[in-house]
């Protein structure tokens, strides 16, 4: 009997999660590099696919969309493809990300380079996510646009959402504040 055989089929069998485990690009912690998503379009019923690179900020000014969203509960989950490997996210992120591929898709964009906290911050390691946290206002005032999710909701949820957001208060603070960033994209 071949010992030698079995032990290197155990071996490669005990090293597959090793090697199918996603693991964050380096990201320096100067406060001028931070991560972005690229997403790629396919196939509607296709998995999402996507790169995750580390960037100096000067060198993507105004060349991302970044996101902000309701995380959603953490115990719905999907998963998509990053960096080749599968990577386990918020069911509303997916959603989001799903939907932003059929909008790339409607105006021809082969793909699009994306800031998504819950993705490019790696959220195990407190010292990134502490550090990241700080410069989050920079990151989204250089975007060239920061698209806003909710979710799929109801049309009631939708028109409530959309009636805060075009209050005078909130018009005001978002023109004071910021260029004109804000989009409603809907699925």
């Amino acid at each position: 009997m071949d010992l030698t055989h079995d032990s290197d089929a155990q071996a490669t069998h005990d090293m597959e999660p090793a090697i199918r485990r996603f693991s964050y690009p380096y990201l320096p912690n100067d406060g001028q590099h931070f991560r972005l998503l690229q997403l790629f379009q396919d196939d509607e019923e296709a998995s999402i696919r996507c790169e995750l690179f580390t960037a100096r900020r000067s060198d993507w000014k105004e060349q991302y969309f970044a996101m902000s969203y309701v995380w959603g509960s953490k115990d719905n989950k999907a998963e998509i493809i990053l960096n080749e490997r599968s990577f386990p996210l918020r069911r509303n992120l997916f959603d989001f990300l799903k939907a932003f591929r059929a909008y790339m898709m409607d105006c021809g964009l082969p793909w699009a380079i994306i800031w998504a906290d819950a993705i490019c911050i790696d959220q195990e390691t407190i010292d990134e996510k502490n550090h990241q946290v700080q410069v989050m206002s920079r990151i989204f005032h250089d975007a060239a646009c920061v698209f806003s999710w909710l979710g799929y909701g109801d049309a009631i949820l939708k028109e409530q959402s959309m009636a805060f957001v075009n209050t005078p208060w909130i018009r005001l603070t978002l023109s004071i504040t910021s260029p004109p960033f804000w989009k409603l994209l809907a699925p």
